[in-house]
């Protein structure tokens, strides 16, 4: 339930900062979704990765 609505809310507070952090121009709101979840991706992937699963 909480990804309902933390999900949409993470992803305007990323469009936000995209818009506002290097204004006048904008940087897509993906390049921060990827840089804020890419580390996180990455360390659920390497904790997983020693549990025997093929």
């Amino acid at each position: 339930m909480s990804c309902l609505l933390l999900g949409p809310a993470f992803l305007l507070l990323a469009d936000l900062l995209a818009r506002t952090m290097a204004a006048p121009y904008e940087i897509p709101a993906g390049i921060l979704l990827t840089l804020a979840g890419g580390p996180y991706f990455l360390s659920l992937l390497l904790k997983g990765k020693g549990h025997g699963h093929d």
